[in-house]
């Protein structure tokens, strides 16, 4: 600890350390591995900061748990040092995506520390908007719509035999898809929070550890109940007397995150159809879209807490929808207009060429039949 205080990266004075601080602001709205990720990425800025320093070798392990020292920051953080940063992590084969999370990250920190007002230069806040950042790449990513989903599931119904397993994992397929929830909420669904009457499921075990309330259709309805009947005769046959867990493997336990996720890797080879427990998140997000639901409303029913998640995340969505809508501009109208009557005209010169070289054709036809007439007649007379 003596290198850490030597440099100053530890407010001994205060007792205080601004990262555990900010863990705990950020804990209120965010779920715990959110803020274990954004506590590590503020700690590895802070080594890259230090290792800018030739005699950053000093420092252990230990040390930079307690480099959190506003100092540091006010002193090191700049244009030039975050342009550093993400070169740094460019040459180290980082996506965008994860470059510019970890620098979202510091500047949240920052933003943390100037609204408590333990930074005042509010300079530090502004560089981050100056820095040029790399391009996130939009990847096109694997979608499962609604009707996919059906036809996914004629196909399981068909090659395989009735089991509890097929009807739970059914049930989870159409879940994910008519209602857009994650891979964990799924996982977590409660039996006591299920109300078939007004066919709702309360989720709490949700990503930002706020519950929502989702609803599913009358068709998830019908299959929610024939599982339900399933799943407590398997209950019985186990002797289990307690399990508020929707979704159990055949011996009454609850089912792992990550068996679901085996699950639909055996389902796609079995099936030959390629699904993961995200695509039907993302095909809820383009039916909805697609229909013309807005995107706040996307945002609210897929428990996003910032709107620019849902446009940032699922961009491929919009952008088809987007080309759709320009096939309706003017400038495109125009052009296909333009196409129809050039295909228009093209079809009738054809047309007519066809009709001339029909009729040329049978006008040789008769010509050579009247002409062997009058051989014949010819030969009569001789």
């Amino acid at each position: 600890m003596l290198n850490a205080e030597k440099y100053n990266l530890y407010d001994y004075s205060k007792d205080v350390n601004f990262i555990l601080q900010f863990a705990d602001y950020l804990s209120i709205d965010k779920s715990p591995s959110t803020v274990k990720t954004y506590k590590n990425n503020i700690i590895y800025f802070f080594k890259f900061i230090i290792k800018q320093d030739n005699d950053y070798s000093i420092f252990s392990e230990k040390d930079y748990h307690y480099i959190c020292n506003t100092e540091v920051l006010y002193k090191n953080i700049n244009k030039e040092l975050l342009e550093k940063y993400i070169s740094y992590q460019t040459e180290h084969q980082l996506s965008s995506d994860i470059i510019n999370c970890r620098i979202n990250v510091v500047k949240s920190y920052l933003k943390f520390l100037h609204k408590k007002k333990i930074i005042e230069a509010k300079i530090l806040i502004d560089t981050f908007d100056d820095i040029k950042r790399p391009k996130p790449i939009i990847k096109e990513q694997l979608v499962v719509k609604a009707n996919q989903t059906l036809d996914i599931i004629k196909k399981i119904e068909r090659t395989s035999k009735e089991s509890f397993t097929n009807q739970r994992n059914i049930l989870m397929m159409l879940l994910m898809s008519n209602t857009g929830i994650r891979r964990k909420e799924t996982a977590g669904i409660d039996i006591r929070n299920i109300n078939l009457e007004n066919k709702t499921i309360t989720i709490y075990k949700t990503k930002g550890s706020k519950p929502r309330i989702v609803v599913f259709s009358d068709m998830i309805k019908d299959v929610l109940i024939d599982y339900i009947a399933e799943r407590d005769e398997i209950l019985r046959k186990n002797k289990i007397k307690e399990q508020n867990n929707l979704f159990i493997k055949n011996n009454g336990q609850d089912l792992a995150i990550e068996t679901m996720t085996m699950i639909m890797r055996v389902i796609s080879k079995r099936n030959k159809v390629k699904i993961t427990c995200h695509s039907f998140r993302r095909g809820f997000a383009t039916d909805m879209a697609e229909s013309g639901t807005e995107t706040y409303l996307i945002s609210k029913m897929m428990g996003h807490s910032n709107i620019n998640t849902t446009t940032s995340r699922y961009i491929y969505v919009l952008m088809n929808m987007i080309k759709n809508a320009m096939s309706n501009h003017p400038f495109n109208k125009a052009n296909t207009e333009k196409i129809n009557r050039d295909n228009e005209i093209k079809n009738i010169k054809n047309d007519f060429q066809e009709n001339i070289t029909n009729t040329l054709n049978t006008i040789v036809l008769k010509m050579n039949e009247l002409s062997n007439r009058i051989d014949k007649l010819s030969t009569k007379n001789v």
